[in-house]
């Protein structure tokens, strides 16, 4: 019998990249928008710029702040790994992030390697987000982090709107039917597609200009 857990909602999109400028170079290239700076996570070592995509998404940009001192845990969204594998990478869509009301409650109902709830904090704001304790993503990113805002007003209502709406997510994995399965009594959004395949996210943009990808 399936635990009982609160519905996901899709809650934004992750780029990272060796360098946050680089990144940030990536998406206003793809996009045709500016990408206002966000912040720093002291936790992790890492600085982001952020894109509404709407009242209740947005898109984070984030790397490596080298300006930080190294944190005391693996760094999220697998960055550690890549900057070893490679000191200089392109900005990809790495992964995309779900929102619940109720972490524990999720992360009970959904597969182990989600991760554990861990605080977090960028300046005044604070959220509980799920994190591999290796600092690698689910499923290599296919599988959606999950976060929890601690208040109804979502983030993305605060950031910068440039007119972008996400049209529509294609995640490609060997293993979609596992990922569906595990998230279908929770997660419907007719904007995400989940599809067989190599490892793949594909975003589709709108904006001012047309259709966009990342």
């Amino acid at each position: 019998m399936k635990n009982r857990a609160p519905q996901l909602c899709l809650d934004h999109l992750v780029i990272v990249a060796s360098d946050l400028q680089q990144g940030v170079d990536y998406v206003e290239q793809q996009l045709g928008v500016d990408v206002p700076p966000g912040g720093q996570h002291p936790k992790m070592g890492t600085h982001n710029h952020l894109l509404a995509l709407g009242s209740d998404i947005y898109l984070e940009v984030i790397a490596i702040d080298p300006s930080a001192p190294p944190p005391a845990q693996p760094r999220w969204f697998n960055l550690d790994q890549l900057s070893d594998a490679s000191s200089s990478y392109s900005p990809f869509l790495s992964t995309w992030v779900v929102n619940t009301p109720n972490l524990v409650q999720s992360l009970a109902a959904l597969p182990k390697f989600c991760g554990v709830a861990t605080p977090m904090q960028r300046d005044q704001l604070h959220w509980d987000i799920a994190l591999p304790m290796n600092g690698e993503m689910p499923m290599s990113g296919a599988f959606p982090s999950v976060i929890e805002w601690p208040t109804d007003t979502h983030p993305a209502g605060r950031m910068h709107n440039a007119g972008c709406q996400l049209q529509q997510l294609t995640v490609h994995h060997p293993k979609a039917n596992e990922i569906k399965q595990a998230l279908e009594p929770y997660f419907a959004d007719p904007r995400v597609t989940i599809e067989q395949g190599d490892f793949a996210l594909q975003a589709v943009i709108r904006t001012s200009a047309g259709p966009r990808h990342l």
